[in-house]
């Protein structure tokens, strides 16, 4: 099994150098105000992600970059937190599309106050095929409307394309949201 290219790590710190004017303007808006440990993560959001991706099709295995979108909504139990959330996720390592991704999960997380931890599970449609994913994020709210986090997720396609073998993909993305 190789690792993600650098270049995705690359990608993903430069999605977060890239979200500091976004964030400057927030904070221009609104009086600094970071998140307390009383931070309701209710409402909707949306957001973008860059990462890196692997993807595994016997006996062949490639890595790529991926680049997202997503959105979602997501209601505050107090400790705990469940949501949905839909996305979208373009990747280069085949040139035709094929590996772009359509992700619906579900998250529960648990409300550190500024950070969330969650979990997710939910169905995959790539290269018009369903299968399933599941995977692990994080999320930490630097001011009132933007949140900064990093998920992993796998998602697994059985007989892909009627050949009688799995694919296998996972990601690892860095996610910049606004929350509104």
């Amino acid at each position: 099994m190789s690792t993600m290219k650098p270049t995705a790590w690359v990608a993903a710190l430069a999605l977060a150098a890239a979200a500091a004017p976004a964030m400057a303007q927030e904070i221009a808006q609104r009086p600094l105000s970071f998140a307390q440990s009383g931070t309701d993560w209710s409402g909707a959001y949306a957001g973008l992600s860059l990462g890196g991706d692997h993807l595994e099709l016997s006996p062949n295995e490639k890595d790529g970059t991926v680049v997202g979108l997503h959105g979602g909504y997501d209601v505050d139990f107090g400790a705990y937190v469940l949501g949905g959330e839909v996305e979208y996720m373009r990747s280069d390592i085949w040139s035709n599309r094929a590996a772009d991704t359509i992700r619906m999960k579900g998250r529960a997380g648990y409300d550190m106050g500024p950070a969330l931890v969650y979990g997710v599970l939910g169905g995959t449609v790539l290269n018009s095929q369903l299968g399933y994913n599941v995977g692990l994020g994080a999320e930490y709210m630097l001011t009132q409307g933007v949140s900064l986090g990093a998920e992993y997720v796998y998602e697994s396609i059985s007989d892909y394309d009627d050949t009688n073998r799995d694919l296998d993909h996972s990601s690892l993305a860095a996610r910049l949201n606004y929350r509104f």
